[in-house]
C-alpha cells in the first residue's frame, strides 16, 4: 500500500476522532447557556511528602432554566482560589447533562482533529507527488519498451526521432 494511502488514512481517523471529541466543545461554544454555579464539595490531592496542593477535585452543581439542578465535577490547579464558591458553567439547554466550566477549554481535541486535518492535506499532497512521479517512471518504462521493441509505424518514428540531429 503506497505510503500516501496511509498518511491520508490516519489523518481521516484522526480528524474523525478529533472532531466527535470536540463535538460537545464546539456546541457549548456556539449555544450553551452561561448561568453561576456554586462549588459545594472538593478533595485536595497533595504530595506524600512535601504536602503541597498538587490538585484540587471539586464539584459543582448550577440550575438551569427550568429551576431543575445538575451536577458535575472538575480539577482544578493548585492556584485555584479555594475560597471561591462560585464558578462560571456553560450548559445546553436542550442537554443540561451536556457542561462545563467556562473558563475550560477542551484544546487536546481541537490539537487532534488539526492534526488530523494537516495529516490527510499532506497525504493528498504526497499522493499528487506519488502519482506524478509514478506516471513519469510509467512513461520512461513504455518509451524503453517501444525503443527496444521498434517495430511497425510507431517503432520507425521513435528510430526517426532518435536520429535527428536538433538543430
Amino acid at each position: 500500500m503506497p505510503l500516501s494511502f496511509k498518511l491520508i488514512g490516519a489523518g481521516l481517523l484522526l480528524t474523525l476522532f478529533g472532531f466527535f471529541s470536540s463535538l460537545s466543545e464546539i456546541r457549548l461554544a456556539l449555544f450553551g447557556t452561561r448561568v453561576k454555579a456554586e462549588v459545594f464539595s472538593g478533595w485536595v490531592a497533595s504530595d506524600k511528602e512535601s504536602g503541597d496542593v498538587k490538585r484540587f477535585d471539586l464539584e459543582y452543581r448550577f440550575q438551569d432554566a427550568t429551576g431543575r439542578e445538575y451536577k458535575n465535577g472538575f480539577t482544578a490547579g493548585p492556584d485555584f482560589n479555594i475560597l471561591n464558591k462560585n464558578v462560571d458553567v456553560l450548559y445546553l439547554a436542550g442537554n443540561p447533562d451536556t457542561n462545563k466550566l467556562a473558563n475550560k477549554s477542551g484544546w487536546k481535541s481541537y490539537l487532534v482533529l488539526f492534526v488530523g486535518i494537516a495529516l490527510t492535506a499532506f497525504g493528498g499532497w504526497y499522493f499528487s507527488q506519488e502519482s506524478v512521479n509514478q506516471a513519469h517512471a510509467d512513461t520512461a518504462r513504455d518509451m524503453r519498451s517501444m525503443q527496444n521493441n521498434a517495430g511497425g509505424r510507431v517503432g520507425r518514428v521513435i528510430n526517426k526521432l532518435k536520429n535527428e540531429e536538433p538543430d
